[in-house]
C-alpha cells in the first residue's frame, strides 16, 4: 500500500488484528512534476534522506502509527525550505508473529 499525505495532513498507517507494519520506503519531501499538495511542480526534486530509517523506528511492527499533520518538518528536517512537501510511505502488513521472528533474526 502506498500513501501520500501533504503537509497538513496526518499519515494514519494502519493494520488489521494480529497483524504489523512494514515500512518498504517512505519519502518526505517533493518530487519534480508531482502535482501534489499545491505549490509549483517545475524542477523541485528533494527529499528528507532519512525519511525511511526514521519511519521505520516510528511505526515498524506496530499494528497503528499516525504521523501528525504539522510535525513532519520537525521529524524529517526541511529539506527544501519554501515548498509544498509530502510524505510518500510504501508499506505492508505482515503477521505479528512473523514480524517478531524477522525482527530478532536480524539482530543476531
Amino acid at each position: 500500500t502506498t500513501i501520500r499525505r501533504c503537509g497538513n495532513q496526518a499519515t494514519e498507517l494502519s493494520c488489521p488484528e494480529n497483524m504489523a507494519l512494514s515500512i518498504v520506503d517512505a519519502k518526505y519531501g517533493r518530487q519534480a512534476a508531482v502535482p501534489t499538495c499545491g505549490g509549483s511542480t517545475s524542477s523541485t526534486d528533494c527529499h528528507a534522506a532519512d525519511s525511511l530509517p526514521i519511519l521505520r523506528g516510528m511505526c515498524e511492527g506496530e499494528q497503528h502509527c499516525t504521523v501528525a499533520a504539522n510535525g513532519y518538518t520537525n521529524i524529517f528536517g526541511d529539506p527544501c525550505p519554501g515548498t509544498h512537501k509530502y510524505l510518500q510511505t510504501t508499506y505492508q502488513c505482515v503477521e505479528s508473529m512473523n514480524f517478531c521472528i524477522l525482527k530478532r533474526g536480524s539482530s543476531q
